[in-house]
């Protein structure tokens, strides 16, 4: 075999591995470009706001419908505390890092006590006070309740206190009758909506897409891929820089020849 015919050959077999391999990374090229784009522009996407909702991939991210740490109910009302997050039936009051205590109802407020503090809400869960040590409110909140007399009572590692009824002044009492508030499970419809909503806030859409453009989302075999991606890239770029330079050198001994 001559060594022009032996060049033509290999000219043949680099245009068809370039092909063909142009062809496989095509996806991935797409993959990398489209989610680039979206991490160019996170901000303008709102992709650190946005959250996942599909069960698949939060189930993928192990993720799994959380349980509600307590909850308790005040009149018609649900208060329940997910993680961190408290909620007013479905409506989300906040984030507190002390423990959901109780809840009542206490004329046209709602009352909530965590570990060391009380939230005074409207009936519509708007925000009024929130009620520490500050205030005299104390310590070791076990369990808040109302007395006969409709007063708020509290009971604490150190005992049980009363306030007057604007709660700016608090008295030890003895062991008296209360109406405690208990904690008690969820309704069924309630529960799901709100295991719902405390999943769905937990998985951003930008990592999704970092990891996408990572891979991995495929965990260690997903960046495996993506540095093959990167490998194949090179050979393109390699392979048709090749095939361009052997054109040129053929045309020009084409053109010599003539």
């Amino acid at each position: 075999m001559t060594r022009h015919k032996r060049r033509r050959v290999s000219t043949k077999s680099m245009y068809q591995w370039h092909r063909y391999i142009g062809v496989s990374a095509a996806l991935l090229v797409i993959l990398l470009a489209i989610t680039g784009l979206m991490l160019n522009h996170t901000s303008e996407l709102a992709l650190d706001k946005s959250y996942v909702t599909s069960p698949a991939l939060l189930h993928h991210y192990g993720i799994d419908p959380p349980r509600a740490s307590s909850s308790f109910a005040a009149g018609p009302h649900w208060i329940s505390q997910w993680d961190k997050q408290l909620y007013l039936d479905t409506a989300p009051l906040g984030k507190f890092s002390e423990a959901l205590t109780g809840a009542v109802l206490l004329q046209d407020m709602l009352v909530i006590s965590l570990n060391n503090s009380l939230l005074i809400y409207t009936r519509d869960g708007e925000l009024i006070e929130k009620m520490g040590a500050a205030q005299g409110i104390p310590t070791g909140i076990l369990a808040i309740g109302t007395s006969a007399e409709n007063r708020l009572l509290l009971k604490s590692a150190n005992g049980m206190h009363v306030a007057d009824e604007a709660l700016l002044d608090w008295q030890s009492v003895a062991a008296a009758a209360a109406n405690w508030s208990q904690p008690s499970p969820l309704p069924a419809t309630l529960n799901d909506d709100l295991a719902r909503l405390a999943r769905n806030g937990r998985l951003s859409v930008e990592r999704v897409v970092l990891d996408l453009h990572s891979g991995r989302i495929l965990g260690n075999a997903g960046v495996w891929i993506m540095d093959t991606a990167a490998i194949l890239l090179l050979f393109l770029a390699l392979s048709g820089s090749w095939l361009w330079l052997m054109r040129l050198i053929r045309n020009r001994h084409r053109h010599k020849k003539h």
